[in-house]
């Protein structure tokens, strides 16, 4: 069960990090001021550097929300927030039960989970030049 967990909990961090990236315009309204693609880019590889197995995953997802908040535009930041529910339920996964598995897996397929993640990645190989596929 444990190598399931950490497939699982890389699986997330990928749609959230590996696949998160830069673009859209630079009308981002969060809370947080937008940065410009290029300083966006830069603290994705920041936070890519991050292994699930590792580093704290509230760490993790404190990151993620940081820079979700000072994406360039509200689309990508709403598509990286989606993805903060999944990242935290596979934090907090009891590998010994049969039911947690299946709750996260109907986490992960969540249609809006799904194209959360199919945005940020759009977004990283056009904007940023990240290649998610290699991972």
């Amino acid at each position: 069960m444990r190598n399931t967990t950490r497939t699982l909990t890389t699986f997330a961090l990928c749609l959230a990090l590996v696949g998160a990236s830069c673009g859209g315009d630079d009308s981002g309204s969060g809370s947080g001021t937008a940065l410009s693609n290029e300083e966006f880019c830069a603290k994705v590889e920041a936070l890519d550097a991050m292994d699930p197995g590792t580093d704290d995953m509230a760490e993790v997802v404190a990151s993620v929300e940081e820079l979700a908040d000072a994406a360039p535009s509200d689309e990508l930041r709403d598509a990286m927030l989606a993805l903060v529910p999944v990242m935290t339920a596979l934090d907090n996964l009891d590998e010994n039960d049969p039911d947690a598995m299946s709750k996260i897996m109907e986490i992960m397929m969540d249609p809006e989970v799904i194209a959360a993640g199919e945005l940020i990645e759009k977004y990283s190989t056009e904007t940023c030049g990240i290649d998610g596929s290699a991972d």
